[in-house]
């Protein structure tokens, strides 16, 4: 019974949840149209904005995120991933780094 209330609750917010998302959603969309028209050029120098700002975003969280000391029992050690050092000291690395930038 109890597993039956916590889903209901959840439901219940999932839904106001995701009704929200999609009010807002709209109305951004009806923001961008009136900003950017029919124009093409517009469109594509919206994504290269956004691109610029999405790596940005990245590079800095990872530039100012702590460093994580290397030990044997740490999850992404054990699996012998190559971790990326991006500013730490040694014996020190950068999850966020890691995960962004190995390639």
């Amino acid at each position: 019974m109890d597993a039956l209330i916590a889903a209901g609750i959840i439901g219940i917010i999932g839904g106001i949840i995701g009704s929200l998302f999609i009010r807002v959603n709209n109305r951004v969309n009806l923001i961008r149209k009136k900003l950017l028209g029919t124009y093409k050029g517009r469109k594509i120098i919206e994504c290269l904005v956004l691109v610029v700002i999405t790596t940005t975003s990245m590079f800095l969280s990872s530039y100012f995120r702590n460093c994580v000391v290397e030990n044997d029992t740490d999850p992404i050690i054990k699996q012998h991933i190559e971790v990326k050092k991006f500013n730490c000291p040694d014996g020190y690395y950068n999850r966020l780094a890691t995960l962004f930038f190995d390639g």
